[in-house]
């Protein structure tokens, strides 16, 4: 067999193989099953970062009334979050 593939001549058709690979072994084994490739959109979505559930947190404690306006904005300063401007948005 020459190369990369093989033909396999049968009486009326003719079919491309893929030839078989040798190890070191001498032994003939054939090629792998190609790998299944996922895209990465296929995967479902991906999970918020970590700073999403901070502010979400922080969000929630001055709703209910547990921080002042002046603590809620230096924590959301510290997180590099300016409320009311969506970011998620480019």
């Amino acid at each position: 067999m020459g190369g990369r593939t093989a033909a396999l001549r049968t009486p009326g058709s003719t079919h491309v193989l893929p030839a078989a690979r040798r190890r070191r072994t001498g032994r003939v084994r054939p090629h792998p099953p190609p790998r299944r490739r996922t895209a990465p959109w296929a995967a479902g979505p991906r999970p918020a970062p970590p700073e999403y559930e901070a502010r979400r947190t922080l969000a929630d404690r001055f709703a209910r009334g547990d921080i002042t306006v002046e603590e809620f904005m230096e924590r959301a300063s510290a997180l590099n979050w300016n409320p009311g401007h969506d970011d998620t948005k480019k």
